[in-house]
Parts: C-alpha cells; structure tokens; sequence
C-alpha cells in the first residue's frame, strides 16, 4: 500500500479537470515500464514544482505491454452542495487511485481484470467513486495498466459523471437490456414449447442460439461479470469466444436443418460444415489464452470474420433455397438481410461514420429482435407448411382407401353370406372337437401336474435320506470298526464308553430313519402340517445329544441359552428335522476347536426366536443367493472334509415357512454365520 502511495504520488500530473460545476484541465498522461517504476518514483520526489512542470512536457501517451500509465489532476466542488462523482479513466485491466484532501487520503481500485469483491465501486464498468464536500478540492493519483491488451485503451481520456448522469446512464442500461432479453427470453421459451410439441430439431438449434445472442449481450453489458461469475473476470473476458463460437455453430446447424441443406444444397451444406471446422480455432485460441496468454485481440478479429461468413452463408443459403422453391427460405432472407443491415450500422457507429444516438446505439439489437420474429414466423409458417401438405397427403390417402372400400364393398357382401354359411358348418364341428380336446389336455394337465408332484417328492425324499442318514451311518460304521478291530487293545473301561457310544449312534439312527419315513409317508399323501404344543428346549437338546459325538470329534464348545417356557405351535417331525438340519450345518462348516451357540427368547412380534450362530466360514454368497430365491444351493464341504447334498438350508426354510414362521441367514461381522428361527409363540 505505502510503495504504492510513494510511486503514484512520485509521478502527479497536476491537471484541472471541469464537468458541470467540478473544475478540471487538458489531461497530461505518463506511463514508465514496470522496470523503471520504483527508480522513478525515488527520483521524481526530488523534483521542484517547477522541474516537474518541465518534465511534464516528456511525457508520452503510447501504450504497450508492461506498461504502466500515472494520471494526476486536481478536482474541485465549487457547486456549493456536496456531490458524488463517478470517475472514468478508461477501461483498464488494473486502476489504483490515490485521493487526497486535506490531511486525509484514501486507496481506491478498481479494472477489467479484478474481481468484483477486490473492487471499490461494484460496477462492471471500472469506475472510481469519488464523494466531494461543498468547498473541497481534492488531488487525485491514478495508476492504471493492463495485463490483457483489451484493457489497455488506445487513447486514455478522463471524464466524470454526476449522480444523477450515473443512474440516467444506468436505467437507460437496464430498462433497453431488459426489453431486449425479454423478448430473447420470451421467444426462446415460445421455440421452445413447439419444440417438445413437434420434435423439429430447427427449433431447438434455434433456441440455442437465441441463448447464445442473449448471454454474449449479458457480457457485452457487464451483466455476467455483475450477477453471475462475479468472481471470474479472466473468465469474463474470455467467455464471449466461447459463447460466439458456439451460437456461430448453433446458428450453422439451424441453417441446414430450415433449409434441408444435406438434401437440397449439398455444396452450400458441405461449406456449413467447413465453416463449422474453423470454429475449432477461435475455442481452441480462447483455451489457451485463459491460462494467461494475451489473444484476445486476435479472438475478436477471427470471430468477427467468422460471424460474418456465417450471415454471409445464411443469407447465400437463404437466396439458394428460396431459388430451388422452398418458399419458407423467404423468412430466412429477410430476417438475416435486417441482422446484417443492423450490424453495419451499429459498426458505423462504432467507427464515427455515423452518429451516436439512441438508433445507431441498440440498431444492433433491433436488427436481432427483428431477426428473431422473422425466424420464429418462418418456423411457424415451415410448421404450418409441413401440417398442411401431411394434412392434404393424409386426405389423398383417405380418398384413395374410400374407392378401394367402395369397390370392395360389394364384393364383401357377397362373400359374407356364403362365410357366414361355412362359419357356421364349422363352427359348430369346431366346438365338438374342441370340448372332446379340452378334456383330453385337462386329462394330461392333471396326469403331468401328478407326476411333477410325485418326482418332486421322491427327489426331496432321497435328498433328505441321504443328507441325514449320512452322518450317523459313518459314525456308527467307525465305531464298529474300531469294536472289531482293536477289541483286543481296548481296556475294558474304553470297550464300555464305545459300547455306549455305539449304542447312542444305532439309538440315534433309528430315530432318524423313523423320522424321516414319517416325514415321506406325509409328503407322499399330502398330509397337512398337525401343529402341536411344542418344549422347543427338548427338542433342542435331544438334536443336540444326537451329535454329541460330533462336538466331542471337533473339539467345539457348546453353549446354551435357554428362555424358559420356550414353548412354541409346530409341527413336531418338521421341527425336529430344521433343527438336525440348522444344527449338522453349523457343526460342519465350524472349524475345530470353534464354538457353537444355541439360544431361544421371545422377540417384540411375540415369536419365539431359535438363534444358532457359530465361528465358522459363514455363508457363501451364492449360498445366501439360493436360499433367499428358495432354490437349491451347491454343495460345500465343511472344515473337515465332510460332504453335503445343498438340500438341508432349502428344507427347513421350506419346513419354517409350512409352520407360520420365518427364518433368515446372516454371517456375523466377526466371522461365522447366524441362522434365526421365528416361530409362533405358545404361552
């Protein structure tokens, strides 16, 4: 701030500036490079008013990169009432002033190429505001430069507006922007609508490139830079590349979709697309210049040529079409012809070939409003065009298919009698065989349903026998085995602990062998489920003093965790065969030396929950996939080698859900596997 200070007012350029009652002199201007700066501040403060007064005559307006440009000048408020003024040196990518009055000076800033929050006065335009009292004079430092050589103005000039000027100059701004986005807006919703009503996709090239008129005279008018990336101003000067390269596309597009381009002017199509190529470069020229390289000069000059060439193009395809015949082409000449007469003018205007007055200021945008209608009566007149000859073709058609109906007709009516007659015959012979072939298929339904049925029982019958019968079989095999091999190496204690072993396995498989030819004998005569008062606690006990042998053989703790009464309403074989079940999987996927734990307790439905979880390998995914679907999972072996046939997880959920109850699958977070059984609660 203070080097600041020191280098603007090193450099003062005292000059007298007057507009309305604020007094003011011919504006002198130096700039130095930005390697001169600091030494010629240090040297400029050793100068007498009168050597600087000498110096001042050296002074060189010229701008050029990495140049910096000093402004000073005294301002006086002789109007006797305070005044607030707006101070305009130019559209600069930087402005740094320095106002001093009395003992009291403040910094300002302001530029093209500063954010809008990094700016003393929030305005898209780079003003400096400035609050005089009745009487005081003020001297003003500026120092002013620019990154971008958009804003770095060729002739710097200084003036200053009133408030009253200001806010004239900014509702003029507001009220013409206003009608003219607003008419933008309106007929862009209006193409819009018919749009998604017709699906002609001229209509929504045109809207997009009403959007993009729009949004390039939002930059042009500063609206984007104050309302929408307030905080992007690199992005604001870039930003009218990219949104003119992309209306330019918009407006190509729309071109060959109105005009049928591809089908009836395919030279003139074929350069529509080369214009579309060239596009590339003004977008790929204004990507690399927002990483900090200068082009935006030549991002105008190539624009501007490009624009052209495409209203040029427009209005030679226009000319083309409507010479082939195509009479909505019309629309299409006249509405482009009053774009580029409005564009000349406005460009005379810039250049002083003519005046400035209200006109020559928006000519530009009435031509474009003009443009705009005329389009949007060309779609609407293309829409009604096209409705017209589907209308008339959709008539010629009907036309047509009313002879042939009238010539046929006659020949229908003889035709009718005699196939009513032969309906009739056959109809009647139809319905005989029909009745005798629907009790035939009924007949084989009800054979094939019977056969499915017994297949299915027999299946399940010899899964289950083999699933079950297995484990006791074997291990009474080993123990006979050892009985009569080994009888003589066994002390008499040993010989008593396997006899009692041996005769718990027989005891075990004949109650298995009991329960599971009950279990067929229901199944193969649809016998209904005989739900019973049930001791769930017994018959977990006795599931599990079945496979004792296995527990001891694994080296897995058992632990129990019994509510008391755990008294439910099942079906006794159906139960005792889910929890073998529940029990031998949980025993075969558990590694030695895991545990096991079996638990009841009753749940907030009033069931009564039979919770076995143990510290196996869990559930497979596919596992848990099959069994939720009520499909047959693939065999697994367990922990030791032991094989299974995939059917006992299916049966008890078949068997569960037979009793009015649930059960569910989980592997636990901590490794193993969780299976619960709600069953309806017997108090």
């Amino acid at each position: 701030m203070q080097r600041q200070k020191r280098l603007l007012f090193g450099f003062l350029l005292p000059i007298i500036l007057t507009v309305a009652h604020v007094r003011a002199s011919e504006l002198p201007v130096t700039h130095l490079t930005a390697d001169q700066h600091e030494q010629q501040t240090v040297a400029y403060q050793q100068l007498s008013p009168e050597q600087f007064a000498r110096k001042q005559a050296l002074v060189t307006a010229k701008a050029s990169d990495n140049q910096w440009y000093y402004f000073g000048f005294t301002l006086k408020n002789d109007s006797g009432s305070p005044q607030w003024l707006a101070l305009d040196v130019g559209r600069w990518g930087q402005i740094t002033a320095l106002v001093q009055s009395g003992n009291r000076w403040q910094q300002l800033q302001s530029g093209g190429e500063l954010p809008m929050s990094q700016r003393s006065f929030a305005h898209y335009y780079p003003l400096i505001a400035l609050w005089l009292a009745a009487g005081e004079q003020a001297e003003v430092l500026v120092a002013a430069g620019g990154r971008f050589s958009y804003f770095v103005p060729q002739q710097p000039q200084i003036s200053l507006l009133t408030r009253a000027a200001f806010h004239a100059e900014q509702q003029q701004r507001w009220i013409s922007q206003g009608i003219f986005f607003g008419v933008i807006l309106v007929m862009a919703i209006y193409n819009f609508l018919i749009y998604t009503i017709v699906r002609d996709i001229s209509y929504l090239w045109f809207v997009l490139s009403l959007m993009g008129v729009g949004v390039y005279f939002a930059f042009f008018y500063g609206f984007t830079i104050e309302f929408i990336w307030q905080e992007s101003p690199l992005w604001d000067l870039h930003s009218f590349a990219f949104v003119l390269s992309l209306t330019g596309l918009a407006r190509l597009l729309f071109t060959q979709s109105y005009l049928h381009t591809a089908e009836e002017l395919p030279l003139i199509n074929r350069l529509l697309y080369l214009l579309a190529a060239l596009y590339l470069i003004p977008l790929t020229l204004a990507t690399v210049s927002l990483s900090g390289s200068d082009w935006v000069a030549e991002l105008i000059q190539i624009i501007g040529v490009l624009g052209t060439a495409v209203l040029l193009m427009m209005l030679l395809a226009g000319i083309a079409g409507y010479r082939k015949g195509y009479k909505p082409a019309l629309f299409f000449i006249i509405a482009n012809a009053l774009f580029i007469v409005g564009a000349i003018l406005f460009i005379f205007r810039e250049t002083g070939l003519w005046g400035d007055n209200f006109f020559t200021r928006y000519v530009a945008q009435i031509g474009i409003i003009a443009q705009v209608i005329i389009f949007s009566l060309g779609l609407a007149y293309r829409l009604n065009r096209a409705q017209l000859e589907l209308a008339n073709e959709k008539l010629a058609k009907e036309r047509l298919a009313a002879e042939q109906a009238r010539e046929k007709s006659a020949l229908i009516a003889r035709q009718k009698q005699d196939l009513e007659r032969e309906v009739a015959e056959r109809t009647a012979d139809l319905r005989q065989k029909t009745a005798a072939l629907e009790e035939a298929l009924q007949r084989i339904s009800d054979s094939e349903h019977h056969l499915r049925e017994l297949n299915r029982v027999k299946d399940k019958l010899f899964s289950i026998i083999s699933h079950d019968l297995r484990s006791p079989v074997v291990t009474l095999d080993s123990f006979l085995n050892l009985i009569s091999r080994h009888a003589e190496r066994l002390s008499p204690e040993e010989m008593r602990k396997l006899s009692v072993k041996t005769r718990q396995a027989l005891s075990n498989l004949s109650f298995l062998l009991e329960n599971l030819l009950h279990w067929s004998k229901t199944q193969m005569a649809h016998y209904t489920v005989q739900r019973e008062r049930l001791d769930i606690g017994d018959l977990i006990e006795k599931n599990l003093l079945l496979f004792d042998y296995r527990f001891e053989e694994k080296n897995i703790d058992l632990y129990r965790r019994m509510v008391q009464p755990s008294e439910a309403a099942a079906d006794r074989t159906m139960t005792d065969i889910v929890l073998r079940n529940l029990i031998s999987n949980a025993l075969k996927f558990t590694p030695e030396g895991g545990a096991i734990t079996v638990e009841t307790f009753l749940n907030a439905e009033n069931q009564l929950v039979i919770r076995i979880s143990d510290t196996g390998k869990g559930f497979s995914d596919a596992q848990l996939r099959s069994v939720l679907q009520g499909n047959k999972p693939e065999p697994e072996r367990g922990t030791a080698g032991e094989k299974g046939t995939g059917l006992g997880l299916m049966l008890a959920r078949e068997f569960v859900a037979a009793n009015s109850g649930s059960i569910s699958f989980s592997n636990l977070p901590e490794g193993g596997a969780m299976v619960e059984v709600r069953l309806p609660y017997e108090p």
